[in-house]
């Protein structure tokens, strides 16, 4: 049973039930259990105090202790499947205008969407889909370092940065998920009824490494050479020196 229920009763999809776990092993896994019993609607939030088994892209663990904002989303965009994946960009816009609203200095992207405070990580999204059919859905994964020690963090230490860190007020986790989800709703409905192209150019605008060096993991390849440009397709454009790389997906490694 959920340890409590609320709402953002200014949002009209995203957040209009909202539950509260205090543990749980991840808050997309309860969504997914949820979908499969018909017990849960589009726009309900779940959000865990802590998480066992949180994970990243690429089947990365998540660490998720108690302090951060642990949430998922339950979404079902009447979209084809390549203009889902540009709600990777989409709600990575969303979220970093939310969280700049709470600190003075201003949140960056890494592409697709790992959001990013002093060129270390602050937070970072996973979106995991069902397919074409009618009833897909689309589980947006939300993890955003709070109020964390990030010296705890193991490995993770000196990649990791708290947004507690860049506030002199303290920071309630509850003022922060209202905040984010009414961007995210924004962003959202922005991108459903007037398309990418705007929110693409303001993704430019923070990105973290248009027009500098990267190398870029995908899949068994290595691509080195300047970020040029983002395309419409939310494709990385990369000069490597012989031609003009599209990548769709990958690890970037700022140079």
């Amino acid at each position: 049973m959920p340890d409590r229920l609320m709402n953002i009763s200014k949002n009209k999809l995203l957040g209009k039930r909202i539950i509260h776990l205090a543990k749980v092993d991840s808050s997309s896994n309860y969504i997914r259990r949820e979908i499969e019993a018909g017990e849960i609607t589009e726009g309900t939030v779940v959000v865990a105090g802590s998480q066992m088994k949180g994970r990243g892209r690429a089947g990365r663990a998540w660490e998720s202790p108690p302090g951060g904002l642990w949430f998922s989303v339950l979404l079902r965009p009447r979209l084809p499947v390549d203009e889902r994946a540009l709600l990777s960009l989409v709600f990575a816009v969303g979220i970093s205008r939310g969280l700049d609203s709470f600190i003075e200095q201003k949140c960056q992207i890494k592409w697709p969407n790992d959001i990013y405070l002093d060129h270390r990580k602050l937070a970072g999204i996973l979106l995991e889909t069902s397919g074409v059919e009618e009833d897909a859905y689309l589980i947006v994964g939300v993890g955003i370092n709070v109020n964390i020690d990030c010296d705890k963090l193991g490995s993770l230490s000196s990649r990791a940065v708290s947004l507690g860190d860049y506030s002199s007020a303290a920071l309630e986790l509850d003022s922060i998920l209202e905040i984010v989800l009414q961007c995210m709703e924004r962003y959202y409905f922005n991108f459903l009824h007037q398309g990418f192209l705007e929110i693409l150019e303001e993704f430019k605008t923070v990105c973290l490494h248009l027009e500098k060096r990267v190398e870029i993991a995908s899949g068994s390849r290595i691509i080195s050479g300047i970020n040029v440009d983002i395309d419409s397709k939310g494709r990385l454009l990369v000069d490597t020196g012989i031609d003009i790389e599209k990548i769709s997906t990958g690890d970037v490694n700022v140079l």
